[in-house]
């Protein structure tokens, strides 16, 4: 994904401001960025110690995503979206949201 989001910074033109890393998750599409933080959950969410909370915390960001994916292309390409589908999506935000203000690394 480095090398891929270098190349698309370098055809836009985007001048190094010292923080590359950051500058590059706005090349990330989301399934991109979904999976990335679902590879380095251990990192994402340093104070969840628990084996067992960690392999829960993963399937649930995996289901997160998931949903969130598959929502977003039935929108764009113009599909109907439920309202069941909006009040799952809410809740497995608040629940993503949760976990990293309970257990990401920047407490």
């Amino acid at each position: 994904m480095w090398a891929i989001t270098t190349k698309m910074m370098q055809q836009d033109g985007v001048p190094d401001d010292g923080t590359p890393h950051l500058q590059r998750i706005d090349y990330l599409t989301l399934d991109q960025l979904g999976a990335l933080v679902i590879q380095l959950i251990e990192e994402v969410f340093p104070r969840l110690t628990n084996g067992l909370g960690k392999q829960q915390l993963r399937d649930r960001w995996r289901e997160g995503v998931a949903k969130v994916r598959r929502l977003r292309n039935q929108v764009a390409h113009l599909r109907n979206v439920g309202f069941q589908d909006m009040e799952d999506l809410t809740g497995m935000l608040e629940r993503m949201r949760r976990d990293i203000i309970d257990h990401g690394g920047w407490k």
